[in-house]
C-alpha cells in the first residue's frame, strides 16, 4: 500500500509512506493470496485529529479475511499501536471461515 499525504496545493514527493504486512510494527507478516491492501478506508476511528487507516486483507487465512487498523498521528501513519482484526478477535460477530472475506468493502 503506498499512501500520498495530500495538500490543498495536491500531492507531492513529501509525505509518501508504503505500508506491507513486514513493515515493522504491523502485524502479522506477507503469505502468498492474503491481498493485504485490497481494500482501504480513511477515517478517524480512536482519533478526530488524526486521519488512520483500515487495510482489507480479504484472502487472509484462506480467505476468511482480516484488517488492519494503522493509526495517524501528528507526523503521519504510525505502526505503533496497529493492530489485525478478524472474525476471531474478540468482540466481533461470528468466527472466521474460509471464503468469509471478512473485511472486504465493495
Amino acid at each position: 500500500v503506498v499512501v500520498l499525504a495530500g495538500a490543498t496545493s495536491g500531492f507531492g514527493s513529501i509525505g509518501i509512506s508504503g505500508w506491507s504486512q513486514d513493515t515493522a510494527g504491523i502485524p502479522d507478516s506477507t503469505e502468498s493470496g492474503d491481498k493485504w491492501g485490497s481494500d482501504l478506508k480513511f477515517g478517524h476511528y480512536r482519533s478526530a485529529a488524526h486521519a488512520d487507516l483500515v487495510v482489507a486483507a480479504r484472502g487472509e487465512n484462506g480467505g476468511a479475511g482480516a484488517v488492519t487498523l494503522i493509526y495517524g498521528s501528528p507526523t503521519g501513519l504510525t505502526a505503533t499501536g496497529s493492530t489485525m482484526i478478524t472474525q476471531d478477535t474478540s468482540g466481533v460477530p461470528d468466527t472466521s471461515q474460509a471464503d468469509d472475506r471478512f473485511g472486504y468493502l465493495d
